[in-house]
């Protein structure tokens, strides 16, 4: 199906038998809403008050619970093909501490928490072999899991603010994290080394800067309006402010 609902009132709406593949519902009422024997498979389900819901669904694999109310929500812990159930990150309840504690794990089902984040869980991903997942938090830092043991793999630092979405490529050897510090930074997911960070500027500019803010792979035509260095001075300690080009053209901005 591959469809977007946003923002739509889904109170009692019964779903049941629906093909929902790779589906994403963002920040809707779900109250008492039923997808039962529905088929689930990479749908995405984001800031939905699932008060009382069903969400018994045939096909559940590589699903995600992100940021939802759980209360009272049944078929929480059916398994999905392959032994996967549903990924939850940043879910909550306010009758447990823990979004699924009233009922044993089926057999098969994931029944795995992943903690490190200091705090909220923003976004989560599958890799496309389904080994791992990434993980994105506000404390600003992407994390990578073993997704069969729970056990931690690396941590990805870079943004200066929280990170608000994260994926992987096709081929599982990259990632890429877009933060709310308006910058999109992409990552080698073998071992962690940020390999791109485009800057988004604005008036719809940008500007591509090397992993380690060294200097500028490339940036818009007006991208120059918005750019500078700051360089301390050694023997006042005051900050000064320079055109970005004060070391050498910018790729890109040439006439």
């Amino acid at each position: 199906m591959n469809a977007r609902f946003r923002r739509v009132n889904l109170n009692h709406a019964d779903l049941t038998g629906a093909d929902l593949t790779r589906a994403e519902l963002w920040g809707g009422k779900a109250r008492g809403f039923c997808l039962r024997d529905t088929d689930l498979t990479g749908a995405r389900l984001r800031g939905l008050d699932l008060t009382g819901a069903d969400l018994r669904a045939e096909h559940r694999y590589r699903t995600q619970l992100l940021g939802c109310v759980l209360d009272q929500t049944l078929g929480d812990r059916a398994s999905g093909r392959g032994g996967v159930s549903m990924l939850t990150a940043g879910c909550r309840s306010r009758e447990h501490p823990s979004p699924f504690p009233s009922q044993s794990p089926a057999p098969g089902a994931l029944a795995q928490v992943f903690e490190g984040h200091q705090g909220r869980v923003q976004a989560c991903d599958w890799s496309p072999d389904g080994g791992r997942l990434v993980s994105a938090g506000r404390d600003g830092s992407l994390r990578l899991w073993d997704a069969a043991g729970g056990e931690p793999l690396a941590v990805l630092e870079g943004h200066t603010d929280s990170v608000l979405a994260c994926a992987w490529s096709p081929d599982g050897g990259r990632l890429v994290s877009a933060g709310a510090d308006r910058s999109l930074r992409l990552w080698d997911a073998a071992n962690g080394k940020p390999l791109t960070v485009i800057h988004m500027l604005p008036d719809r500019e940008h500007a591509v800067l090397e992993p380690d803010g060294s200097g500028f792979r490339s940036a818009s035509p007006g991208a120059w309006r918005r750019l500078g260095w700051q360089i301390k001075d050694p023997e006042t300690g005051r900050i000064e402010c320079l055109p970005a080009e004060t070391f050498g053209p910018i790729p890109g901005m040439d006439p």
